[in-house]
């Protein structure tokens, strides 16, 4: 039921048609990627957790600089870190640039069936860095053995061009100073 014709799955959708960058305000500002994921295969997947036919189910965002991972399945291939695990590695543990992603786990919808991952904190020499994310739904097995269903597209931005994006829109509110922060430009 979550596969189309062709065999490819269709339950998570990286590029919902209301847009899937957008400014991250609250403190830490950043760049947040929106995914929206379908009801019907959470609700059947947390309900096997709860019977105990599966162990756990996982939901969330993998988000890495374009030039490590462009695509989803580069995005999949990394090694998946939250902020937390990465910090914890000791310098010498600590993997080489370009080899992992950074794994924003949500567990819980920010809107209906949209989940969200952001990453913040970006150096003023990353603001126009594009950044490709991917939502994800990790299940895993009784057995231990886990599956990741990754979006089949990934999204690609930088938090300057969607603050751009915000004023050019003609925003001219509250937040105005922080997408300025993001050296996003007024036109005279």
């Amino acid at each position: 039921v979550y596969f189309n014709a062709e065999g490819e799955y269709n339950g998570i959708v990286s590029k919902p048609t209301d847009g899937t960058t957008s400014v991250r305000y609250g403190e830490p500002t950043g760049l947040r990627f929106k995914t929206t994921i379908n009801e019907a295969l959470v609700a059947e997947l947390q309900a096997m957790v709860a019977d105990g036919t599966l162990k756990a189910v996982e939901m969330g965002t993998l988000i890495a600089p374009e030039a490590w991972a462009a695509d989803t399945a580069a995005l999949k291939n990394l090694k998946a870190y939250t902020s937390e695990e990465y910090k914890a590695l000791a310098d010498d543990k600590k993997p080489a640039v370009g080899t992992y992603s950074l794994k924003v786990v949500t567990n819980k919808y920010y809107e209906k069936n949209t989940i969200v991952g952001s990453i913040v904190n970006i150096l003023d020499t990353n603001y126009e860095t594009n950044f490709a994310a991917a939502g994800y739904v990790k299940v895993t097995l009784l057995s231990g053995e886990t599956v990741v269903i990754v979006a089949a597209d990934a999204t690609v931005d930088n938090v300057k061009a969607v603050a751009q994006r915000v004023i050019d829109s003609g925003y001219n509110g509250a937040q105005l100073d922080t997408l300025l922060g993001f050296g996003a430009t007024v036109a005279e």
